[in-house]
């Protein structure tokens, strides 16, 4: 019976000693593991390390101070519709913020700036702008576009872009995304 008790006693030293030690162990970063269909050849999942970070938070005006500029990140393609989108299945993103800035160039030029969140990290942000000449729209929609079989830490991704309104031929313009007016825009020669 003694001989049972030391193990324990042993064991439950070594655990209040380790508690107490003070030092943090890190968590593991989280992984996607892509799983192969049955017809590929490779027979062991696919592992990937997700990227980490803290998200950012959505823009208001009433959270920026009158003196202090907003900052806009840099207009970008990269949220563009993309042929390889053909093979990912159709998810959403949802617009919190959206607003159409006139950027200080000569001719002028125009982004829309918006701010939302898409389901999962591995959601990747799609915009698609259109512009119908009919009704001088610029007509823009959100979404997401996933890889379903990918498994995916289950947390809502914030996303802070900024949209190019390209080629607008002189004409005054209503700007809308996902079915609600951001703004007008004025284009000029």
């Amino acid at each position: 019976m003694i001989r049972l008790k030391i193990p324990s006693i042993i064991l439950l030293l070594t655990l209040v000693l380790t508690a107490c030690s003070g030092e943090l162990v890190p968590l593991p970063q989280p992984t996607a593991i892509i799983l192969h269909s049955e017809g590929d050849a490779a027979k062991t999942p696919t592992i990937y390390t997700l990227p980490t970070g803290t998200p950012t938070g959505a823009l208001s005006k009433e959270a920026t101070p009158e003196a202090t500029p907003l900052k806009i990140p840099p207009a970008s393609n990269e949220m563009l519709p993309k042929p390889a989108d053909q093979i990912l299945k159709k998810g959403t993103a949802e617009a919190t913020t959206a607003e159409v800035i006139q950027l200080q160039t000569s001719p002028p030029k125009y982004v829309v700036h918006i701010t939302g969140n898409t389901p999962t990290p591995c959601h990747k942000l799609r915009v698609s702008v259109d512009i119908s000449k009919g009704d001088n729209r610029v007509v823009m929609q959100s979404y997401s576009v996933f890889d379903p079989k990918v498994i995916c830490l289950q947390v809502i991704q914030p996303f802070d872009v900024t949209v190019p309104i390209n080629k607008l031929p002189i004409n005054d313009y209503t700007v809308w995304l996902n079915d609600q007016l951001v703004g007008e825009i004025k284009a000029s020669g």
